[in-house]
């Protein structure tokens, strides 16, 4: 059970998450004054020093927070059967719109999403090669792990893009669909290189 001082904190920094996620996508980082994330995100000033020492501080937490999340989300549910894996990451993403919408925005924080999506493959990577469909044995695993991760990241990135217009259980189906075209074509090339 989580005591209330640590409810608070985490209440407090998501809405400066949430706010400066918002302020990102209106202006550079370079822009953002304390005092407008504060008034936006309805929190006194001083509270924001008792967490972060400058904007930059703040924005590397959330960057760091990201890629965490989703590092534990895949790791957690990598058991999981495809459609209850996406229902979990497509809840996560539908929780924090603002934040996805800078990480995909197009005009993006390249460090941001660069590191993301290093830490998506890595930990991709590591579920892929202990799973049954995709081992060692499969020449340049690591480069259907790079196409598989980025493909997911795509159909996200353009659901996000474009203003969560299909319904969740819409881009659930797609992912599970371009996971089943692309385990169908892994098992087919692991059976060839058996055979050679």
């Amino acid at each position: 059970m989580t005591d209330p001082e640590t409810k608070k904190r985490n209440r407090t920094q998501k809405a400066l998450h949430d706010s400066l996620a918002e302020l990102l996508l209106e202006k550079p980082i370079k822009n953002i004054k304390v005092q407008e994330l504060t008034d936006r995100a309805g929190i006194h000033r001083l509270t924001f020093y008792k967490y972060y020492q400058d904007i930059y501080d703040l924005y590397e937490q959330m960057q760091q927070n990201l890629i965490a999340d989703m590092g534990y989300l895949m790791i957690e549910h990598n058991h999981e059967e495809g459609e209850i894996f996406y229902k979990h990451l497509i809840e996560y993403v539908d929780a924090n719109r603002n934040v996805f919408r800078v990480l995909f925005n197009l005009n993006p924080s390249y460090q941001m999403y660069y590191q993301f999506m290093i830490a998506l493959e890595e930990k991709g990577k590591l579920i892929w090669l202990s799973s049954q469909v995709v081992s060692d044995q499969l020449a340049h695993a690591d480069y259907f792990v790079h196409y598989h991760t980025s493909g997911c990241m795509a159909i996200v990135a353009r659901w996000v893009n474009s203003g969560f217009t299909e319904s969740r259980s819409e881009i659930i189906k797609m992912l599970c669909t371009m996971d089943k075209i692309l385990t169908q074509g892994l098992s087919e090339e692991v059976r060839k290189q058996h055979k050679q």
